[in-house]
C-alpha cells in the first residue's frame, strides 16, 4: 500500500486561498443595490411637464436679515386684537342691536335669500313690472357741450388791401420797347425823388428844431443866472430862513422873469412835441403808400395806374414794400439764354398774401438781450491799507 497524502497540508492550503478581491467586489455591488438600486425598480420619465415650474421669488438679503427667525411670537398691537367696523355691524345685526334686522340677518347667514326665485310647479313666469325712471327735481341738470357754431365770417371774403391789376406793364418784360421801358423807368424814378425829397425835407426841419430848443436852453440859463446876481434878496434868503422856525411865506405874485420863464417852457414843449412828431415821420417816410405819393406831385408822375385801396393798414404793421422791377439798359438783353434768375419767390408770394388780406402783416423782432452776472471788485480792503 502507498503512503497517503496528510489532509492537514489539504486543509491549510484551502483554507489559506486568498478571495479578497472577490468579496470587495460582492461588497460594492451590494452597497450599490442598497443605495441606487436596480433599474427595473424604477421608471424614468423623460417627458417635460405641461406646467411651466413656479420659480421661487428671489429673496433681498435684507428681508433676510429682518426676517423674525425666533421661536417666541411677537407682541401684538392692541389695534389688530379689534374686530373690523364691519364684523361689528354684522353682529350688532345678528343680535337684535339694529331694529328689523335680525331676521334678516339670520335668514342672509342660512344662505336663503341669495338663492334664485324658481317656480318649482312649471309655471308660466310672471310678466317683470315696468321701471319707471323717477329722478327727483332738486337734481342740477345735466351738463352738455355746447353746441359748435359756425363762424359767419368764413362766408365772408378778406379784406384785401391792394387790386392786382390785370395787365402788367410793358416795361417788366424781358424784351421791352423803348417807349415803355423808358416810361417805366421815369414813373418809378419819379415816386422815389418824392420820397427821397420828403425825408430831406424832414431832416432838415428836425435839425432846425434841435438848434432852436440848444438856443432856448442856453438863453433861459443865462437869465437864470444874471437874476441871481441882481437880486438884492439872494444874499439874505437864507439868515431869513433861520429867524423862524415856520416855514417862510411864499409870494403868490408872478415876477416878470416867471412870466417870461413860464412862457419860454411852453415853447419848447411845443418844438419837444414837433420833433417827436417828425421823427415818427421820419421812420414812416419809406412806408409811405404809392397812392398818397401820386397826389403829393401828381405833375412828376404822368399816365401812373390808380390802385383802388380797401384800407391804408389792416393790421398793426404796413404791407413789404415790393422791390424795383425795374431793368437798367446793360441789363436788357434781347436773348432769352443771357437772362439771369432775379426775385425771391417767396417774398413776392408773401406780399401778395398780405395785400390779399389773407395772412397779416409782420415784422422781424429782435432777439433781446439775456441778463449777464456782472462781476466787480469790492473797495473795501483799501480802507484797512
Amino acid at each position: 500500500m502507498g503512503s497517503k497524502t496528510s489532509r492537514k497540508t489539504k486543509r491549510s492550503w484551502v483554507k489559506n486561498i486568498d478571495i479578497k478581491d472577490i468579496e470587495d467586489n460582492l461588497e460594492q455591488s451590494r452597497e450599490k443595490q442598497r443605495l441606487v438600486g436596480t433599474d427595473a425598480e424604477f421608471v424614468i420619465d423623460e417627458t417635460p411637464s405641461d406646467v411651466p415650474s413656479a420659480k421661487a421669488a428671489k429673496k433681498l438679503k435684507s428681508t433676510e436679515i429682518l426676517t423674525n427667525k425666533s421661536k417666541i411670537p411677537a407682541l401684538e398691537v392692541e389695534r389688530n386684537k379689534k374686530p373690523s367696523g364691519r364684523t361689528i355691524t354684522r353682529l350688532m345685526k345678528i343680535s337684535g342691536r339694529i331694529d328689523g334686522s335680525t331676521s334678516m340677518a339670520l335668514v342672509n347667514k342660512d344662505g336663503l335669500l341669495n338663492v334664485k326665485n324658481e317656480d318649482l310647479w312649471n309655471e308660466p313666469p310672471a310678466a317683470p313690472a315696468p321701471v319707471r325712471d323717477v329722478y327727483p327735481m332738486n337734481l342740477p341738470p345735466a351738463k352738455s357741450k355746447a353746441k359748435k357754431v359756425r363762424p359767419s365770417t368764413i362766408d365772408e371774403a378778406p379784406i384785401t388791401l391792394e387790386f392786382e391789376d390785370s395787365e402788367l406793364h410793358g416795361g417788366k418784360s424781358y424784351n421791352p420797347s423803348l417807349e415803355s421801358w423808358k416810361q417805366l423807368v421815369n414813373q418809378e424814378f419819379g415816386l422815389e425823388k418824392i420820397k427821397e425829397l420828403n425825408r430831406q425835407q424832414l431832416i432838415e426841419r428836425q435839425e432846425m428844431l434841435a438848434r432852436m430848443l440848444a438856443e432856448h436852453e442856453s438863453s433861459d440859463e443865462e437869465e437864470e443866472s444874471d437874476h441871481e446876481i441882481n437880486d438884492p434878496n439872494h444874499a439874505n434868503d437864507t439868515n431869513d430862513f433861520k429867524l423862524s422856525a415856520n416855514k417862510p411865506t411864499e409870494l403868490k405874485r408872478k415876477t416878470k422873469t416867471k412870466r417870461g420863464r413860464m412862457l419860454k417852457h411852453k415853447k419848447r414843449v411845443e418844438l419837444e412835441a414837433r420833433l417827436k412828431d417828425l421823427k415818427h415821420q421820419i421812420h414812416q417816410i419809406g412806408q409811405l403808400d404809392l397812392e398818397e405819393l401820386q397826389h403829393r406831385d401828381t405833375k412828376v408822375v404822368d399816365k401812373v395806374t390808380k390802385k383802388k385801396k380797401a384800407a391804408k393798414r389792416l393790421f398793426k404793421y404796413n404791407l413789404m414794400d415790393a422791390p424795383l422791377e425795374v431793368k437798367l439798359s446793360d441789363e436788357l438783353s434781347s436773348n432769352m439764354k443771357n437772362i439771369k434768375a432775379e426775385g425771391n419767390l417767396f417774398y413776392s408770394s408773401m406780399i401778395n398774401l398780405q395785400k390779399k388780406g389773407l395772412i397779416e402783416a409782420r415784422v422781424p423782432v429782435a432777439k433781446r438781450s439775456k441778463y449777464k452776472p456782472k462781476i466787480t471788485e469790492k473797495w473795501t480792503y483799501k480802507d484797512f491799507k
